[in-house]
């Protein structure tokens, strides 16, 4: 079978399943980095990664949108990124009217913190996922900044996200 059959061809698991099968590994893998080199270290080294990965992830995407240049650009971006297909299957999302200098996004359900939740290692959910989306605000532009003071993840009852246009 020839690369381009294959890539093309799929299989009947839901989102959460595939979820839970691909950090499963991965959070099995880092408890034994815990236990071998200690939780601190392997936890500062993963966020780093992670949020290395994030940024240069997010730095690709950005090369393939309209420049962000005021707070209400910034507003419609978001709204197109949770319009996506993968996120609308996998977060719920509100968007609180903006008041002209934040921007707020309410995440009411997300996949990722009920998939980490299930395997027991929120923390690592939180160094992988959540805590990247600090350093990935300024990618979308320089002024943007990220304040959150709850996350799903943490087993509050949403996450916060507001963002602010500092000049």
């Amino acid at each position: 079978m020839k690369k381009e059959e294959y890539s093309k061809d799929t299989i009947e698991i839901s989102y959460f399943d595939f979820l839970k099968e691909v950090y499963s590994g991965r959070i099995e893998l880092i408890r034994e980095m815990e236990r071998v080199f200690g939780k601190d270290a392997v936890h500062n080294t993963i966020e780093r990664y992670y949020e290395q990965r994030s940024v240069s992830s997010s730095s690709k995407m950005m090369e393939q949108e309209e420049p962000i240049s005021t707070i209400e650009d910034f507003r419609t971006f978001l709204l197109k990124i949770d319009e996506r297909p993968f996120m609308q299957k996998t977060m719920i999302t509100e968007h609180p009217e903006s008041d002209g200098k934040t921007v707020h996004r309410v995440v009411k359900q997300c996949m990722w913190a009920d998939v980490f939740k299930e395997l027991d290692a929120s923390d690592i959910g939180d160094i992988m996922l959540c805590k990247t989306d600090f350093a990935t605000a300024s990618v979308f532009h320089p002024n943007v900044k990220l304040t959150r003071s709850k996350t799903l993840m943490a087993g509050d009852d949403c996450c916060d996200f507001i963002y602010s246009w500092e000049e």
